[in-house]
């Protein structure tokens, strides 16, 4: 990634114009689902409950599993196939204020990043592609959806390589280096574990197996990461942000190990409560 900007990220992130429809093949039935969430939201709410919904492409077909709200979770639902094409997709409030979150996703055999913009009432728009000015394959599955970090509303997206972390901002389309080297730790995701309606950076030091959490600061900048438990190690290549699923207001997260599910409950101030088992049968999906 060379330069300080994402090339036409901003319009895309920022002014939610870059989601109009374009020549590209849409994944089978991608117009099937929808997410929805707050302004500046970052969370697979793909029924517009509020509440955050599981979802996976890894079988090459978009699978989505709804919350109910009281850390429980609907049966596996299959939208649509197509997705095997594009790395790993995140969802957030990219295409405008409209406070129902988006698909984005760079599509392995050209490096663009596309975008399909909820519509509501579970179904998305046509997808429209951004010229990011370089190749996003090598971010293709680093890709992490990241809630508000300079208070302008919208949702953000961070990307790493190399241990360097870029967060592109949706007030100018900048990418901008999160302090520090990150070659040490996992890739990370991304949520407000804080509770202070700032995105942060969550990720598990490799050496260690440790969980750690860098926290925004709200003009793009993160505090250096800091150390919130150890035992991680088993959980980092699933690690996921899965929004409020118990309707507390906090970010919650979860992961897979051995095929079984397991979820942590937010508390806010960078802790959780206690690992809570889902269920089994998860390794097709994660």
């Amino acid at each position: 990634m060379t330069g300080t900007r994402f090339g036409r990220l901003a319009l895309i992130a920022g002014v939610g114009v870059a989601m109009a429809a374009s020549t590209v093949i849409l994944p089978a039935t991608a117009n099937a689902t929808a997410a929805n969430g707050t302004k500046g939201a970052a969370i697979p709410d793909f029924n517009g409950d509020g509440v955050g919904d599981i979802f996976s492409t890894k079988t090459g077909a978009l699978t989505i599993w709804y919350g109910k709200g009281n850390n429980k979770f609907s049966g596996r639902k299959t939208i649509g196939g197509g997705w095997a094409a594009y790395g790993r997709p995140i969802s957030g409030d990219y295409a405008s204020r409209d406070g129902i979150a988006d698909l984005m996703a760079v599509k392995k055999s050209d490096g663009l990043l596309y975008g399909w913009k909820s519509k509501g009432g579970n179904a998305f728009g046509s997808p429209g592609k951004v010229k990011l000015g370089y190749d996003g394959r090598p971010y293709a599955e680093t890709l992490a959806a990241l809630p508000d970090v300079n208070k302008d509303g919208l949702a953000d997206i961070a990307a790493s390589r190399d241990g360097v972390i870029y967060v592109v901002s949706s007030k100018d389309g900048k990418a901008n280096k999160v302090p520090g080297t990150w070659t040490a730790f996992t890739t990370p995701i991304a949520g407000d574990f804080n509770g202070d309606g700032i995105g942060d950076l969550m990720a598990v030091k490799k050496d260690t197996g440790a969980l750690h959490i860098a926290n925004g600061k709200g003009a793009n900048d993160f505090t250096m990461p800091i150390q919130v438990g150890p035992g991680w190690g088993q959980y980092a290549p699933t690690l996921m942000s899965l929004g409020d699923v118990n309707k507390d207001g906090r970010t919650d997260i979860a992961a897979t190990a051995s095929g079984t599910l397991y979820l942590w409950n937010g508390k806010g101030k960078n802790t959780f409560g206690s690992r809570q088992t889902i269920g089994t049968g998860w390794t097709s999906y994660f």
